[in-house]
């Protein structure tokens, strides 16, 4: 099945699968969102593997992310929306004994109320974030897969632009 065996799987699925209103393109239903999370998971039966549940939305930045960008006064992620697909994600991944990064969790632990510093229009990461989540994943591989060497991991797969282009 693989040309090379991966060291590490890491799956972060969710904020897009989570979207409403206006970017319903993108929605994917909780069922088949837990679905798609197994499948995924179960190609990869022997590699160690992680699951990073999507991080919190914050809902007044999307609205202002949509006015300037569309025509919409409504945000395309609600909070308690991602946060059920947070929820699977942890579940699935508890279920079939693999790492769980819980981005939801963390972020809300650290924001207190304010997570503006993390995210740059309430979904996407801001660098602060990117640091967040880095240090989530590295703690979660040492804590679950401690004989894995994160400073030699490569990138093996495709980037968001390059599937996207695909799907066009």
């Amino acid at each position: 099945m693989f040309v090379k065996k991966p060291t590490l799987v890491v799956v972060f699925l969710g904020a897009n699968d989570a979207a409403v209103n206006h970017k319903r393109e993108y929605a994917v239903s909780l069922d088949e969102y837990e679905k798609n999370m197994r499948a995924i998971l179960s190609m990869y039966k022997n590699v160690p593997r992680i699951v990073v549940t999507p991080p919190p939305i914050i809902e007044k930045d999307r609205v202002r992310h949509a006015r300037e960008t569309t025509a919409f006064n409504m945000p395309d992620r609600l909070y308690q929306h991602t946060e059920k697909y947070a929820d699977v994600a942890e579940k699935v991944g508890r279920e079939m004994g693999v790492g769980v990064a819980d981005a939801f969790d963390r972020f809300e632990k650290l924001g207190g109320g304010d997570l503006s510093e993390y995210f740059t229009d309430g979904l996407h990461f801001s660098e602060r974030g990117e640091e967040v989540l880095f240090e989530l994943v590295m703690e979660t591989i040492k804590h679950t897969y401690p004989w894995v060497s994160w400073e030699r991991l490569n990138l093996d797969a495709p980037l968001h632009g390059e599937l996207a282009e695909k799907n066009t």
